[in-house]
């Protein structure tokens, strides 16, 4: 299993120089056409943001916008600098959250017990789908079409302490949210799940809960929550709170798509 951090968000750490770079030339011909370019994944992680009241999964508003239940995949091209995302978006209320136990056997001589709360999507028939405008030259005959994308048993789960790298990788962190986050005790495990490799579902996530005023969820100018929940007030009893699915690494699109 191949990973590539990507510090919460930001500051994406390259996989790859920029060695094989073309070097630039004269156009001599005008009338012969340039060759189409397309998108070409290499990386993906996902991403999540959803409410959740009791155990169901519920819709939320930012100013006067209600922001529905989704699950994102992002795909990233060798250097992160182009990106392609594809959504499930939910109904409110659509689905609830269950209970998760699982071994994570990313480092198969440990493997680490977990135990949180999570759901998986509902069928492809039952969600919106959305794609990003970095889409347009997403190339279907090779690489599939991007709702199939999501026809892979995805799911999220969150709760309880950071899996061993995943806390390691936030403490070498040098970006200051993150650090943030980390420091005030606002980080939670977050996992996903999808039926691309076996075992099938992984703590390698982090989630931030955030605080509400009837379900009107208060940013700051940079789009982050005002107020979060600790984990210790979260496990000291149950939240109807606003929660955000942050990833910590990238994986490679040939491994788990191909």
């Amino acid at each position: 299993m191949i990973l590539f951090l990507l510090w919460s968000c930001a500051d994406v750490k390259p996989t790859d120089s920029d060695a094989n770079e073309e070097p630039t030339a004269s156009v001599i011909d005008t009338a012969i056409e340039e060759e189409e370019s397309f998108f070409e994944p290499s990386l993906f992680t996902m991403f999540s943001f959803f409410g959740l009241e009791g155990d169901t999964v519920r819709s939320f508003f930012i100013d006067e916008t209600e922001v529905n239940p989704y699950v994102q995949i992002v795909f990233y091209n060798d250097d992160q600098s182009e990106s392609c995302s594809v959504a499930a978006v939910l109904d409110s209320g659509s689905v609830v959250v269950s209970d998760w136990s699982f071994d994570d056997v990313t480092d198969s001589e440990n493997p680490v017990a977990m135990s949180q709360q999570g759901f998986l999507l509902p069928s492809v028939e039952d969600v919106q789908i959305v794609t990003s405008d970095g889409c347009a030259e997403w190339n279907p005959d090779v690489y599939g079409d991007l709702e199939e994308k999501i026809d892979h048993a995805w799911g999220v789960g969150f709760g309880g302490a950071l899996r061993a790298d995943v806390e390691a990788a936030v403490q070498e962190s040098t970006n200051e949210r993150l650090q943030y986050l980390y420091g005030n005790d606002y980080l939670i495990a977050g996992s996903w799940a999808s039926n691309l490799w076996e075992p099938s579902t992984w703590a390698s996530h982090t989630f931030t809960v955030a605080a509400h005023e009837e379900w009107t969820l208060s940013v700051d100018e940079d789009g982050y929550p005002t107020t979060y929940h600790t984990r210790a007030e979260l496990e000291a009893g149950v939240y109807d709170a606003i929660y955000i699915l942050n990833p910590i690494f990238l994986w490679s699109y040939s491994t788990f798509f191909e």
